[in-house]
């Protein structure tokens, strides 16, 4: 009978942003942000998650298919340079071909939880470009967390058609793309954030508008589409969600295919005085 845990499931560790990993406004901003996550759970699934018991297997390569993010009060507040973190990553469930794991970053010294992650990665098979099954043995070791509910995926959206979004450009420079021959997850977040900068900056937007640091957010949602690879052109759409004051909603294209959808949802006037 499978166990309702495992050894295997988490990982701890202490975590220090450097002084120059803040932007002009103190905070680190979200591309950091997101790579420093992504780098501590690579390591979490190369020395925890993914350690194989077979004596050799071919090498796993796996991709963002989704993220979430939430950052508290606590993030803009008492989060500095100086401060040691503890990040805590956990295997939250195990599909065929894919699995999600959920990091909570918390202040060491007096617990205050600053961030909380769920991403969604996808096994990849370099060679096909294309998502494939997952090992036998880490389907084995994780089959308690198989029958466990999926966590809440991000579902694409459509731009309503009498919206007409504010457009920036980007040409793929080749220091963008990953070990993966693909661009880094993280660069999405600047592509996004540059256009909202452009936006904000010319008043395309009603509730988000000056400088776009000055904006702090509350929740991103992200879903990876397709790959974009060095030299593309992209084109980044962007436009508010009317039904959600302080939302921003962005659609990365190359031509007509859809690469990244992101969702950006900043605190709004009313919210920051509570």
């Amino acid at each position: 009978m499978a166990g309702t845990s495992s050894k295997y499931d988490k990982v701890v560790v202490q975590h220090k942003f450097n002084p120059w990993d803040f932007d002009r406004t103190g905070i680190v901003p979200m591309w950091t942000l997101s790579s420093h996550v992504a780098g501590l759970s690579h390591q979490a699934r190369r020395a925890t998650f993914f350690m194989s018991p077979l004596p050799s297997h071919p090498s796993t390569t796996v991709i963002f298919r989704s993220q979430t993010w939430e950052l508290y009060p606590s993030f803009y507040k008492s989060f500095g340079a100086e401060s040691i973190l503890t990040v805590t990553m956990k295997m939250v469930h195990v599909g065929r071909t894919s699995y999600s794991v959920e990091t909570e970053i918390s202040d060491t010294s007096t617990t205050e939880v600053l961030v909380k992650n769920v991403a969604q990665y996808v096994n990849f098979d370099m060679e096909s470009r294309r998502p494939k099954t997952l090992p036998d043995w880490l389907r084995e070791r994780y089959a308690h967390l198989t029958s466990r509910p999926r966590p809440t995926t991000v579902s694409a959206f459509e731009r309503p058609a009498f919206i007409t979004p504010f457009v920036h450009s980007v040409r793929v420079p080749a220091s963008h793309i990953d070990w993966n021959s693909h661009v880094g997850q993280q660069y999405y977040y600047s592509y996004c954030f540059d256009c909202a900068t452009l936006g904000a900056r010319n008043g395309i937007y009603s509730t988000v508008r000056g400088d776009i640091f000055k904006h702090n957010v509350r929740e991103i949602s992200v879903l990876y589409q397709r790959e974009a690879l060095e030299g593309d052109l992209l084109s980044v759409e962007s436009w508010e969600d009317e039904r959600k004051p302080g939302t921003l909603k962005f659609q990365v294209k190359k031509g007509s295919d859809g690469i990244v959808q992101m969702a950006v949802a900043f605190h709004t006037p009313s919210e920051s005085k509570l």
